[in-house]
């Protein structure tokens, strides 16, 4: 009679990669369930953005999110003070986190 625990553990990695994006989801929505109680009027936050043109030492962007809409984006240089602001035009480029929350749902 041959052993049924390999056949057992295949069906268990199926059924847990089947509920893995349950299991994400679930966990983003009580994230932006948390985000959207703290009711925020105004906000800001900042990433560092690696890419190509900044391999070793990306910029800080700092958005500024004001009544549910980018209202200023700054970037900061590595190892710099100063802070060089983004044109206004520029903004639909940036999101604010609930927009983020719906890229990441995407």
């Amino acid at each position: 009679m041959r052993s049924s625990t390999p056949i057992r553990v295949a069906v268990a990695a199926i059924a847990l990669a089947a509920a893995m994006p349950a299991l994400a989801d679930v966990a983003l929505d009580d994230a932006r369930a948390r985000w959207q109680s703290a009711a925020l009027a105004r906000y800001e936050y900042g990433y560092h953005k690696y890419c190509e043109c900044h391999r070793e030492s990306p910029p800080e962007t700092v958005v500024t999110v004001s009544g549910g809409a980018v209202t200023g984006v700054r970037h900061r240089p590595a190892g710099s003070t100063a802070e060089v602001p983004a044109a206004d035009k520029n903004f639909e480029y940036y999101w604010t986190v609930d927009g983020l929350f719906g890229l990441i749902a995407a």
